[in-house]
């Protein structure tokens, strides 16, 4: 919020939580290098791109406000993809006004920069450590082959997450495996149920839409319009899109809500861990926050073992990558403050 901006007057605005207004990424293809393949169609979480003519195409379908945008929210996984260089990016997702309006509505996109400003990444990659490379690298993946994952693989990228720090040495953390197709299916339904009525809500439903503001207010990252749109995109008319992306295994990961602090925190810092873990190996991973709803279903919870004090923080799924997409994107510049008397960095 920018400064001296009283946020009590943004919550009096109804419609400022469920409908901000504001721009999204603007994916550009260019028609001469693309080849048709249909990757970028398959990587985007939000069904932004279609083939039209045998070649890429942007969809439009997503509103913010009272304009119409590309239904883009800028990942760049499919600028990772694209083996022709065909596609980039333009924008990002910004909020104009409302209760999600957004600080610094103006952030510079840059590549990795972990040697200092304007060095290129390519130039230096070889000179930083293999953990650097992971974490500049590693990408989504949205697009699994069907051979399934061993378990020993498994096991041995689970132990990274026992070495994640938790607050008073805690370790409040626990995890499901799952890797029957059925039982992902079985999940995958129930979980959608969910989700759908909440974005048929967020959309349309006069009520609904006001509870979900008031709970907006207090609870704001779980009515963001970002996982709102994932959702919308996931449920609209003609999608092929799957909430587990059809990969062979899915991992949950439990926190005891009796944890020390912010168990939820020391819950993602042990998911990182595994998940770096994960594509040092050549696994490819996805983070599947949408799954919180399992926390609502006591059937599926009794099946798959969840009672107090555990809950649902995050899940993500597993397998081979049918493509290698790990590559290095722009991404946003992240607002530092520096204090001492070094000089600053920008």
């Amino acid at each position: 919020m920018p400064a001296g901006k009283d946020l009590r007057m943004v919550k009096r605005s109804f419609g400022s939580v469920v409908a901000p207004a504001g721009k999204a990424g603007n994916p550009v293809i260019n028609q001469e290098k693309c080849s048709g393949c249909s990757l970028c169609i398959s990587i985007c979480p939000l069904g932004a791109l279609e083939l039209k003519n045998k070649k890429a195409s942007p969809v439009r379908w997503m509103k913010m406000g009272k304009s119409v945008e590309i239904s883009c929210f800028a990942c760049r996984d499919c600028m990772a993809i694209c083996e022709e260089g065909a596609i980039r990016i333009d924008g990002s997702v910004v909020i104009d006004r409302g209760f999600y309006q957004s600080v610094y509505p103006s952030r510079e996109l840059r590549p990795p920069e972990p040697l200092g400003p304007r060095k290129n990444f390519a130039d230096v990659e070889d000179q930083l450590s293999e953990v650097e490379k992971v974490i500049y690298r590693r990408r989504s993946n949205r697009i699994f082959k069907k051979e399934p994952v061993p378990r020993e693989m498994i096991a041995r990228i689970l132990e990274a997450g026992r070495y994640a720090p938790s607050a008073g040495n805690c370790q409040p953390v626990r995890y499901i495996v799952v890797d029957d197709r059925d039982l992902i299916d079985e999940i995958e339904k129930g979980v959608g149920r969910i989700l759908k009525l909440l974005s048929d809500s967020y959309r349309g439903n006069p009520l609904g839409r006001a509870f979900l503001h008031l709970y907006g207010l207090s609870k704001p990252g779980d009515v963001d319009i970002r996982p709102m749109y994932a959702i919308a995109a996931r449920y609209r008319e003609g999608s092929k899109l799957h909430l587990f992306h059809h990969a062979p295994c899915l991992i949950l990961a439990l926190a005891d809500r009796r944890g020390v602090g912010n168990y939820t925190l020391d819950c993602g810092i042990s998911v990182q861990n595994i998940v770096l873990a994960a594509h040092s190996l050549g696994l490819g991973t996805c983070y599947i926050g949408l799954i919180k709803p399992l926390n609502l279903l006591p059937e599926l919870k009794k099946k798959l073992g969840i009672g107090y004090p555990y809950e649902v923080v995050t899940s993500f799924v597993l397998g081979y990558p049918r493509v290698n997409q790990d590559k290095a994107v722009p991404r946003e510049k992240t607002p530092i403050t520096w204090f001492g008397s070094g000089e600053s960095i920008k």
